[in-house]
């Protein structure tokens, strides 16, 4: 048997197997940094599917449900996982000029001693029609309704 490299089956690249791959699955290596994407003005799609939402559009949806009430570090992790809720309240603020309301209060752990959280609240009605505004704008972006308390 003749093993000359002009007798070897050629292999095909990766590159070449995954265009020929008629559809990948989902992971998140490719949700989060999509390799090609067809961007129209109203809808994102990346491989025939639609992305997932933003953890800002979570806050503030979550946000706009609790109104007055607002949110703590401990029930945006149990909400959405969320495990820097300062930053994205930060976030809201220094980049979409979204106010919100910050109240300590106190929490008793797993071990009986007290510690503090910081309840954040959407309370202004000039941020409420910010924050609409910014989720409608993040939905239609993702080719999703808008949220029903905007309508």
């Amino acid at each position: 048997m003749n093993l000359s490299k002009n007798n070897l089956p050629k292999t095909r690249s990766s590159e070449q197997q995954r265009r020929l791959t008629p559809t990948r699955t989902a992971t998140r290596k490719n949700l989060a940094i999509p390799q090609s994407s067809l961007t129209t003005p109203t809808r994102t799609v990346t491989r025939g599917y639609l992305r997932p939402p933003l953890k800002i559009e979570l806050c503030l949806t979550i946000f706009l449900e609790k109104e007055r009430h607002g949110l703590n570090q401990l029930e945006a992790f149990k909400a959405y996982g969320e495990t820097c809720l300062h930053s994205t309240v930060s976030s809201l603020y220094n980049r979409h000029g979204i106010n919100l309301i910050r109240n300590t209060e106190q929490h008793i752990h797993q071990r009986g001693d007290r510690t503090h959280f910081v309840r954040y609240a959407l309370v202004e009605s000039k941020s409420i029609d910010k924050a609409i505004a910014l989720l409608i704008k993040m939905r239609e972006k993702r080719g999703v309704h808008p949220h029903r308390g905007s309508q």
